[in-house]
């Protein structure tokens, strides 16, 4: 809150008080310190300007900043700020001061590059290890008073434990002169350079705010496939000829930052061809100039690479290469892929980085998700065949206006070429809409053989197909039934069966049902329900109506087929009730075949969002090899709840999330998170219901994740964050403590609380303020960041925003037979 004096000051005179002079001074002076504590008390962070006041009668404004940096300066686990400067000698708080307009402006000015200027970290740590560097954890960051970004290699503390050791930062070590680079309209590679674009303000930041993207660490080659001479391939870039270990990140300066891991320095850059029209809008005006004061922040490269070792067609032979994919998340409407196999630099080098195609289409939307990079089956290809696919999900209309009419889409592309990977039949294609629509379509001039079930029938002018359920024949003439209609048939176009019928549509699809408007998807994750081949067998997808789909015959040249995991019963009645917006995790069920499919509901991502107080939900689903015929509902769950016990652990009080509820058969389930409920013992100031949109983490029977509970106060854009540990397939607490609750460096009783006379296993504990990234584990330590760290027996207290908790993980149950970034 920011309190502006009338321009008049109040001196020693005759009040109501009945008080006089110093006397009347000190008791205003008093009050107005009064009321500054009690607005701190609540949360709201103070800052006086005094506006005219004549000379000698400030004290009530200084006695306002005095409170108001003390409260802000207390403590670091709550949303109170030290806004004013300080009195070199003192330390106290001084007050702006202002006696015309021009120094009023400026100093508004200067309160607004102190609140934005703070250093916010929105995307998950990187963690890695290596002999030559030691364990590090990779964080990136922006600063909003100037849209900047940072990149820090942060190490533990050998004397304190503290994740706090700075080893690096991107800033620091930039080169003098940027080794930048981009494509041309024929997608032929250029550099970057100040004449590349007419209208650009160029690398007018060495680099841009990183809000979202998540750093990606590569470094030798981590996989242990037996499959293609992997083996070489891995022992070339580890041992003969070991390449770079880099750490890449994209930037809305619209830039994909190479940094090398071990100094921190830029190696190069890429701007992919699909943003460089809005770098361009610079010269349109300053709200478009990313280094103008007058600058309107905007998205632009704020996607998190993904990177694979990946087998195929590469520069006319079949090799193996290291592929990067990046989307642009809010900030376009692309996905980039490019080889860098050796982390080299493009344009130089025996094994220089090379672009290798930009993922767009119509109906592709902003490029959120993050690309899942895979290997599926290919029947076409032989006995035992396989390729290499790249699956990414449509987004959001890149028009807000037009977003109610957005539909749902998977796209499935070939890795190394980008061209389409599945089949409708006939034709190579890339996409199908997730929700596919119903109908019936009339026919003519069947004069060869019939159609039967189970056949596809594809449209000869438009390309739609469609399988066709059912038939009504009356010679020539007839009418079929058709599901998971992929396009639009148009009137009097060849119908061809993919049996051997032929036709003529005589009218188009009628009954229509089906279509979902107003969607957008969850990054899609991949299920291998036999884990020994080696090849990806279905998609996992969630969409803006709480739906898991699952995505059957996903290889190369199959025609993909949807069903559905998960729908809730109601059906929700618009997008914004029970959205899956984080990416789900998958673990194979231990003793037994089939999957577990883990993810949550909810978003925060609008302004009605920080008010939605519906039901959220953690979901445990178990999938088995053949499809559901109908989807689980909540009705279908063992439903368990979580809520809240105030506890003292080693002297601290705290307050840690408990489980109510059992699931003693390891049912599938559902735990309903906290939406106000009276009697869990949750906040009472609490703005919108408890939510999940981040990934969860499953290991050694353990599955991880973060929520996230707004604040009452919509403006303040914040709230709490708290990680969860359940069992992964009850869902309730582990057979032993997770959490190091008082600190002492064991998991004991002494980690357990009492509830209803009997010590209970906590399930959850608060990490800090702010939204909390998806939990990342790096050996005994579980890092998520946060605006704010929670600092108390629980947090780390480490470096600001990076919170690092012990944690115990039952290391017998952990088999690694391969592994996969995903």
């Amino acid at each position: 809150m920011i309190e502006v004096s009338d321009g008049m000051g109040n001196v020693p005179s005759m009040s109501d008080t009945g008080l006089y002079g110093d006397e009347f001074n000190t008791y205003y002076k008093n009050l107005v310190a009064s009321k500054t504590n009690a607005l701190a008390d609540i949360g709201i962070s103070t800052i006086g300007i005094g506006f005219g006041i004549p000379e000698g009668e400030e004290e009530q404004i200084y006695a306002l900043a005095e409170v108001a940096n003390t409260r802000g300066k207390e403590s670091t686990s709550d949303s109170l700020y030290a806004m004013h400067q300080e009195d070199a000698a003192t330390g106290k708080g001084l007050p702006y001061l202002a006696t015309n307009k021009d120094q009023l402006m400026n100093i508004f000015r200067t309160i607004m590059n102190s609140v934005k200027g703070a250093v916010f970290f929105g995307s998950a740590p990187a963690a890695t290890t290596s002999t030559d560097l030691g364990d590090m954890v990779v964080l990136a960051s922006f600063n909003a008073g100037n849209w900047t970004g940072e990149i820090e290699a942060i190490a533990k503390d050998s004397t304190t434990g503290k994740w706090n050791a700075s080893l690096w930062k991107a800033s620091e070590n930039m080169p003098a002169t940027r080794n930048v680079w981009t494509v041309d309209a024929s997608n032929n590679l250029t550099a970057y350079t100040t004449t590349t674009l007419a209208g650009d303000n160029y690398l007018c930041k060495n680099i841009g705010d990183i809000v979202h993207s998540t750093p990606m660490v590569v470094a030798a080659p981590p996989f242990f496939y037996a499959f293609d001479s992997y083996s070489s391939f891995k022992r070339n870039l580890s041992v003969t000829n070991p390449r770079e270990k880099m750490a890449y990140v994209g930037s809305n300066d619209g830039l994909l930052h190479a940094f090398s891991l071990e100094t921190g320095q830029e190696r190069w850059a890429f701007l992919p061809k699909s943003l460089q029209a809005k770098l361009n809008e610079a010269a349109n005006g300053t709200s478009y100039d990313p280094c103008s004061t007058s600058y309107c922040h905007r998205y632009l490269l704020d996607g998190s690479p993904q990177v694979a070792d990946v087998y195929g067609v590469f520069g006319g032979a079949s090799k193996w290469r290291t592929m990067l994919v990046v989307g642009q998340r809010g900030g376009g409407t692309a996905y980039t892929a490019l080889d860098v196999t050796r982390g080299e630099s493009f344009g130089a080098g025996a094994d220089q980085a090379k672009f290798l195609w930009e993922l767009t289409d119509a109906e592709l939307g902003e490029s959120w998700s993050e690309a899942a990079i895979e290997r599926v089956s290919y029947p076409g290809g032989g006995t035992g065949a396989a390729a290499w696919g790249v699956f990414v999900s449509s987004g959001y209309h890149e028009n807000d206006n037009l977003q109610y009419n957005k539909e749902g889409y998977l796209y499935g592309v070939e890795a190394a070429s980008g061209n389409g990977l599945w089949s409708d039949g006939t034709n190579a294609i890339k996409k199908i809409k997730l929700i596919s629509e119903t109908g019936t379509l009339n026919y003519t001039g069947n004069t060869t053989a019939l159609f039967q079930a189970g056949e596809i029938v594809r449209g000869g002018t438009s390309g739609a197909y469609a399988v066709m359920d059912a038939c009504i024949s009356s010679g020539t003439f007839g009418q079929m039934f058709l599901s998971g209609v992929q396009g639009t048939f148009v009137n009097a176009e060849a119908l061809i069966g993919s049996l051997g019928a032929t036709a003529v549509a005589n009218g188009t699809l009628t009954q229509v049902a089906g279509a979902q408007k107003n969607n957008a998807l969850s990054s899609p994750v991949t299920g291998n329900f036999n884990a020994s081949d080696h090849v990806e067998d279905c998609i996992y997808v969630g969409d803006l109506y709480g739906t898991m789909y699952r995505v059957d015959s996903i290889g190369k040249g199959q025609t993909p087929s949807a069903s559905k995991l998960f729908k809730f019963n109601p059906y929700p009645s618009g997008p914004d009730e029970r959205p899956i917006r984080g990416k789900a995790s998958i673990a194979y069920n231990e003793g037994s075949s089939g999957l577990w499919v883990y993810y949550g509901t909810g978003r925060y991502e609008t302004a009605a969002d920080k008010v939605n107080n519906q039901q959220q939900y953690f979901f445990g689903l178990k999938d088995a090899a053949t499809p559901r015929a109908t989807p689980y509902s909540v009705a279908d769950l063992t439903t368990l709840e979580a809520r809240f016990t105030a506890a003292t652990i080693g002297g601290k009080a705290m307050t840690v999330r408990t489980i109510n509820g059992s699931n003693t058969s390891a049912n599938p389930w559902a735990m309903k998170l906290f939406a106000g409920q009276s009697g869990w013992g949750g906040p009472a100031t609490s703005g919108g219901s408890e939510r999940v949109f981040t990934k969860p983490l499953v290991v050694g029977g353990i599955v991880f994740f973060t929520t996230f509970i707004p604040d009452s106060d919509i403006c303040t854009g914040s709230g709490d964050t708290y990680v969860f540990a359940l069992d992964y397939k009850t869902g309730m607490p582990p057979t032993s403590p997770v959490f190091d609750l008082n600190g002492d460096g064991k998991f004991t009783d002494a980690d357990k609380v009492l509830v209803n006379g009997s010590l209970v296993m906590p399930i959850g504990v608060y990490v800090g303020r702010g939204q909390g990234s998806a939990p990342v584990l790096f050996k005994d330590t579980l890092f998520i960041t946060t605006s704010t760290p929670q600092t108390g027996s629980v947090g780390s207290g480490n470096v600001t925003g990076l919170n690092a908790l012990l944690v115990n993980i039952p290391q017998k149950k952990i088999r690694v037979e391969s592994w996969k970034h995903n």
